[in-house]
C-alpha cells in the first residue's frame, strides 16, 4: 500500500530574535498516514490546531534564544517543534521552517 502525503503549513510572523530584530518564519508541519480517514484526511487540520496556538503563545514575539536551547537557527527551530508535537501527533514525521522564500531547514525523523 502506498503512504498517503498532507502538508499543512501554518505561519507566525515577526518573531523577535533579538533587541530591534525580527524576521518572519513559515513552519510546513509534514503528515503521513497508509490510509486516509472517513473524511479524506490524514489528520484534520482543526486536530493541527495545538501547533499554531503553541507557536504564538510560546515563539512569537519571543527571544527565541531564551526559549530554544542553542542557537536559534531554522534547523533547531525545526527540531524543537519536532521534538514538542511528535508524542501528540504520531502522523507527523518532519517539520520545515522557512526564513526566506528560497530558504528552509526541514527536520526529518527518518534521516
Amino acid at each position: 500500500m502506498h503512504s498517503r502525503l498532507l502538508t499543512s503549513c501554518l505561519v507566525w510572523e515577526r518573531i523577535t530574535l533579538a533587541p530591534a530584530f525580527t524576521a518572519n518564519y513559515v513552519v510546513t508541519v509534514h503528515l503521513k498516514a497508509e490510509k486516509l480517514d472517513n473524511t479524506g484526511f490524514v489528520k484534520d487540520y482543526r486536530a493541527l490546531s495545538m501547533v499554531k496556538e503553541y507557536i504564538d503563545n510560546h515563539l512569537d514575539h519571543r527571544h527565541l534564544n531564551d526559549v530554544i536551547s542553542g542557537n536559534p537557527t531554522a534547523e533547531n527551530i525545526a527540531y524543537y517543534l519536532f521534538s514538542i508535537f511528535k508524542s501528540d501527533i504520531p502522523e507527523l514525521y518532519a517539520v520545515e521552517v522557512s526564513e526566506t522564500p528560497k530558504t528552509s531547514a526541514i527536520y526529518d525523523s527518518g534521516c
